[in-house]
């Protein structure tokens, strides 16, 4: 599986539930709003392309 496939059914769905978590609903469109962010800020910050990296996380539906 890879990205694109990912990122075309993210694209797809994008009004429907993706995750429920504390009584709040995040859809698609929400969780790929947070890939383009975290994208965009490892642009901002010079990480190259197939560098290995470490990403903490805690259990929040933020962090899928």
């Amino acid at each position: 599986m890879n990205i694109d496939f990912l990122k075309n059914s993210m694209l797809r769905n994008q009004d429907k539930a993706a995750v429920i978590s504390d009584g709040k609903t995040f859809t698609y469109q929400d969780i790929y709003q947070q890939y383009l962010s975290t994208a965009d800020w490892i642009k901002e910050h010079d990480i190259p392309r197939n560098a290995v990296i470490s990403i903490v996380a805690d259990f929040n539906p933020l962090s899928i």
